[in-house]
């Protein structure tokens, strides 16, 4: 795998996401102390991934709400959303604040600015079912996802 970002995202708050060797496509497993972390760090990992959070202003902020039929769907459904308000919509954002409201549903805030003069170092497109897990190991949770690029 050719990749010139950080193969691990240690930050004051600890690890965010780490990345793992996989064929062709992109590994990349996310952590958070709880299931809204995890969430908004995966948030962070894709931007920080396709573009680098450092080069990511919070110039305003967008709300979508996201509504799956199981949970464990609903963090693969958070993931595509992400990527097609990034590369669609060209919305950046380096920051989300993740609310559930049930388990197979969620509203979050996303704070960025719109694309201008970015280049993307890696484009990401789309999450994929093989070897995806999202479970809570001791006290961390952890999802392991392989994208297509």
């Amino acid at each position: 795998m050719e990749w010139d970002g950080p193969f691990d995202r240690v930050t004051m708050e600890g690890t965010r996401y780490s990345l793992f060797e996989h064929t062709a496509d992109l590994g990349v497993e996310f952590y958070g102390s709880n299931l809204n972390e995890l969430y908004e760090n995966a948030a962070y990992a894709l931007a920080d991934i396709m573009v680098g959070v450092e080069f990511i202003k919070e110039e305003e902020k967008r709300r979508i709400k996201i509504e799956s039929y199981a949970e464990d769907e609903l963090f693969i459904d958070w993931l595509r959303e992400l990527i097609y308000i990034f590369t669609v919509k060209e919305f950046l954002f380096r920051r989300a604040e993740v609310t559930f409201h049930k388990g197979t549903e969620l509203e979050a805030l996303l704070y960025g600015e719109q694309k201008k003069s970015h280049k993307f170092r890696k484009e990401i497109k789309t999450p994929t079912y093989h070897q995806f897990t999202i479970k809570k190991e001791g006290e961390i949770w952890k999802a392991r996802v392989i994208f297509d690029v």
